[in-house]
């Protein structure tokens, strides 16, 4: 979702009943982070102790979320904001937690 779980599917979500039962195995596994993209912006939303990233794209910034700063948008409308282009790097690494294994997600 973009804005809330409760939100009409569209084009950029996952609708239902698939997002509540993602959801949900997210609370039941004790996700500590969930990894999404295709929005072409950067959006994080918490759900118990996980996080949900939708991450940045590598190339341009879609034109209808470029309006996200009070100010003018710059060339082709916002596409190609600099400062709204990356990637993330993830390391997974596993930690013995009450005797039990668990994975972690370590993030810059």
């Amino acid at each position: 979702f973009l804005f809330s779980p409760d939100e009409e599917g569209n084009y950029d979500n996952i609708d239902e009943p698939a997002r509540t039962w993602l959801l949900n195995q997210i609370g039941r596994q004790e996700v500590e982070a969930a990894f999404s993209g295709h929005v072409h912006n950067f959006w994080l939303h918490c759900r118990g102790s996980a996080k949900l990233y939708a991450m940045p794209s590598t190339a341009f910034v879609r034109q209808d979320f470029a309006e996200f700063c009070a100010s003018d948008p710059g060339p082709e409308f916002g596409r190609n904001d600099a400062g709204k282009l990356g990637y993330f790097k993830v390391d997974v690494v596993a930690l013995l937690v009450g005797g039990k294994q668990k994975r972690r997600v370590v993030h810059e």
